[in-house]
């Protein structure tokens, strides 16, 4: 770990994280008795390793080998994501509703699953254009911070859409908006 934080070389900090996004995946699927109670752990496991390869395609354009690490990452990150919307609904005990609250169930989890994928593609597109203008500062903790609103939100949102499907679907909209226009809303009052 010290060589890591010590040699300046960035594709060691780049290669860790990426074990260890790869490896707490691996360790979940390992361990499925005790994450089986909490399924929401398990999807923001999975959720911040797709993270990070949406990550990887942004910093990986320019070198060899780029279109095999953007197909297999496009491939990783579209597993990643019917795996969660499967999970979440699987755990949601769906054998004794109808079909109608069952289908609003899966549209809910589908959509704020996307409402995810949409504050994280925005906050890789930001930490992006951060660190290309302006290097690598403490400013990219705006965007991090956004990706880490909405994997806690998205535990409550777990139980919120059991309860309500259409509202938990409302719920997500009004997180996402607040989550993309707050920044721009504090430049403005600022």
């Amino acid at each position: 770990m010290f060589v890591v934080f010590s040699s300046g070389e960035e594709y060691l900090f780049w290669l860790l994280i990426q074990f260890l996004t790869g490896s707490s995946v691996v360790l979940a699927g390992i361990n499925i008795a005790w994450m089986g109670r909490r399924y929401w752990l398990l999807n923001v496991i999975v959720m911040v390793s797709a993270i990070w390869n949406g990550f990887n395609i942004t910093i990986v354009v320019y070198t060899t080998g780029f279109v095999i690490f953007s197909i297999f990452s496009i491939l990783l990150i579209v597993a990643a994501l019917i795996f969660i919307v499967r999970n979440s609904y699987l755990s949601s005990d769906v054998t004794d509703i109808s079909e109608r609250e069952r289908f609003a169930r899966k549209v809910s989890y589908t959509v704020n699953v996307l409402f995810g994928v949409m504050i994280a593609g925005a906050a890789l597109f930001f930490s992006f254009a951060f660190m290309v203008f302006g290097g690598v500062s403490s400013i990219l903790l705006i965007p991090a911070g956004a990706i880490v609103a909405w994997l806690i939100f998205f535990r409550w949102q777990m139980r919120w859409i059991r309860v309500s499907p259409v509202s938990a679907m409302v719920g997500g909209l009004v997180f996402l908006l607040a989550v993309v226009g707050g920044p721009f809303l504090v430049m403005y009052v600022m």
